[in-house]
C-alpha cells in the first residue's frame, strides 16, 4: 500500500513518475501540522493546530536515518508553534534532507521531509 501523500503523475510519453507532497501540510480531523520554511537554512517552525490538548513527540532524522533530535511537547487546544534552530543540531549538513516525524498521544503519526540549504 502506498502512503497517502504520494502522487503518480503520467508525463507526455505515458510514463508515470512519483511526486511527494509530504513536506508542507498533514491533516486529520483533530490535528494539522505545517512545516516552514522549506527549504530551510537554520530555523524550522512546526505550526501545529489541534482540536484538543495532547502530548506529542517530535523526531528528526538525517539522510542516513539516524535520529538526531527528539523532544516532547504538550499541544494546546488551538495553535502551538515549535521553533527549532537546526544549525545547532549535530549530524545535519547543509544541502541535505531532514526527515521529521510527529507522534501524538493518540498514536497519530505525521511525517515528511525538509530540505536544508547552505
Amino acid at each position: 500500500m502506498f502512503p497517502r501523500n504520494l502522487r503518480f503523475l503520467p508525463n507526455s510519453d505515458g510514463m508515470v513518475k512519483l511526486k511527494n507532497y509530504s513536506t508542507v501540510i498533514k491533516k486529520d480531523s483533530d490535528l494539522q501540522v505545517k512545516v516552514f520554511p522549506n527549504p530551510a537554512i537554520d530555523i524550522v517552525n512546526f505550526n501545529v493546530e489541534s482540536n484538543k490538548g495532547m502530548e506529542c513527540n517530535l523526531f528528526l532524522y538525517n539522510e542516513l536515518g539516524q535520529n538526531v533530535y527528539q523532544s516532547s511537547e504538550f499541544l494546546q487546544n488551538g495553535k502551538t508553534e515549535i521553533g527549532l534552530d537546526i544549525s545547532r543540531i549535530n549530524g545535519l549538513n547543509g544541502g541535505s534532507v531532514i526527515f521529521y516525524k510527529v507522534v501524538t498521544s493518540d498514536f497519530s503519526v505525521y511525517s515528511g521531509k525538509i530540505l536544508l540549504i547552505n
